[in-house]
């Protein structure tokens, strides 16, 4: 099997996996310095592996934009402040490559803030830092002690997405390429609410009306508790909801972290003249324990569960507090390569068992799709057929190499293999295996693992795996 490396952030217990990764490579040679390096940073919305159960990110949690500011820590220089949209990815974005060369050597302090449109930032102003321009003591406390007080709570995160940020100081040594973690942490806390109707007969859900503990702000950078003179007030929400006889749905909520004592985490249905303020109770973590607790607090990037379970004169709720992220957390990454295997395009080969692909008998050529996503330069790639002995079984229908020239991430085009037999009458069973291969500019080759429908990056595995085409009866 392929062999990875897993670069994983050391967050709050939390997010989202995905198979998706990108690469952007930026120059910020600085004349004033002769050593310069090259720096890949990995921001990562992702929190370690945990055991048990874990909550899955929604399309719209990830990062839609990016914006990345490093700092030499010595001189207060701002060596790079940049901002970049990735909001016509496909989602949930987890994590993002940024791959810079001719950086100055040195200790830097790198802050990372996505999504910052989907906040209030209280005046200040992300581009005022010029790069080449001051970034001193009183420029760093404004940017960590930064409070955000605007957005939330809310249900509707698409346009937006939700705030997150992260900070971490690195010596830049210029003696190697180095990969850098930056973990990025949300800034909001995230309530699943799934109510069950038991009633009996239809339930109209029009609102839902929750207790005192949404706070009127927070700090933006993790690690911080909450600003003093926060406040706490009660939120309803428009639901406009029909629950059939039996019915489950899961409504979301999105707030600031939140630790407003245990009478006020109390959830109401409609107008509560049936359903009144109910406490949530979070259920315990060992079976046959104590018995279930109020909710007093909710810490940023995490989320809480709640079940509802509507009654036809009552109802209960049990909640538990779970990461907020995929229960497989990897990353790999290697150089500044990285691909996307979109898989075999449905319809153009008869069956797939694993990597084995069986083709049509006939001229129907299987269509393999990938993208090649960076380095933003130009990328040359080679696909061939390894058969066995002198027999000569399979062909490509259409070119089996192609050049890719990848402005940025976002506008990666997509590729495509096909291969189809030679012979449809041939009665024998025969196989091939497919092999790709992407030379870089500086001649540096890769073998492209496609097996696996998502981000990968080569360079990195003992073994390659390799789809193998089947033609038999």
């Amino acid at each position: 099997m392929k062999k990875t490396n897993r670069y994983i952030s050391l967050l709050l217990a939390l997010v989202f996996a995905a198979g998706l990764s990108s690469c952007i490579k930026e120059d910020y040679a600085d004349s004033t310095k002769n050593d310069k390096a090259t720096v890949s940073l990995v921001f990562d919305t992702r929190a370690p592996g945990v055991d048990g159960q874990t909550v899955q990110a929604g399309p719209n949690e990830g990062i839609k934009t990016l914006r990345v500011i490093i700092v030499d820590s010595k001189s207060s220089t701002v060596n790079v402040n940049k901002f970049y949209d990735y909001s016509a990815e496909a989602g949930p974005v987890e994590v993002k490559t940024l791959t810079i060369m001719n950086l100055p050597v040195g200790q830097k302090d790198f802050y990372v803030i996505a999504n910052e449109g989907s906040v209030g930032m209280n005046d200040i102003d992300l581009d005022a830092w010029q790069e080449k321009g001051t970034f001193d003591d009183s420029d760093k406390n404004e940017l960590l002690q930064a409070v955000i007080s605007s957005g939330f709570p809310k249900t509707e995160i698409a346009e937006l997405g939700l705030p997150i940020a992260g900070v971490k100081s690195e010596n830049i040594t210029g003696t190697e390429d180095q990969v850098i973690e930056i973990p990025i942490t949300r800034a909001v806390a995230k309530m699943e609410l799934t109510l069950i109707n038991n009633t009996g007969a239809p339930f109209q859900l029009d609102q839902v009306a929750m207790g005192s503990f949404f706070p009127n702000m927070t700090y933006l950078f993790p690690d911080k508790g909450l600003p003093e003179g926060v406040t706490y007030a009660d939120h309803t929400f428009d639901t406009n909801a029909t629950l059939d006889e039996g019915a489950t749905k899961t409504f979301c909520f999105y707030f600031y972290e939140s630790n407003a004592g245990a009478d006020a985490y109390t959830i109401q249905l409609n107008n509560g003249s049936e359903y009144g303020a109910t406490p949530i109770l979070v259920e315990p973590e060992v079976e046959g324990g104590q018995q279930a607790t109020p909710l007093t607090s909710v810490d940023r990037n995490t989320c809480v569960r709640v079940k509802g379970i509507i009654e036809s004169k009552a109802w209960t709720l049990l909640a538990n507090v779970l990461p907020w992220q995929h229960e497989e957390v990897s990353f790999d990454f290697d150089d500044t390569m990285a691909y996307t295997s979109k898989g075999w395009k449905e319809g153009t080969y008869r069956s797939k068992a694993g990597n084995n692909i069986r083709l049509y008998n006939n001229q129907t050529a299987a269509e393999l799709n990938f993208t090649i996503t960076a380095p933003s330069s130009l990328v040359r790639w080679t696909a061939e057929l390894l058969e066995e002995g002198d027999g000569h079984y399979f062909e490509f229908d259409g070119p089996s190499s192609g050049e890719v020239f990848i402005g940025d991430a976002t506008s990666a085009p997509m590729q495509a293999i096909k291969v189809r037999v030679i012979n449809p009458d041939d009665e024998d069973y025969h196989e091939a295996t497919l092999r790709v291969v992407a030379t870089l500019l500086n001649g540096e080759s890769y073998e492209l693992d496609l097996t696996g429908e998502g981000g990968t990056a080569p360079g990195t595995a003992e073994t390659i795996n390799r789809y193998t085409l089947i033609q038999a009866r």
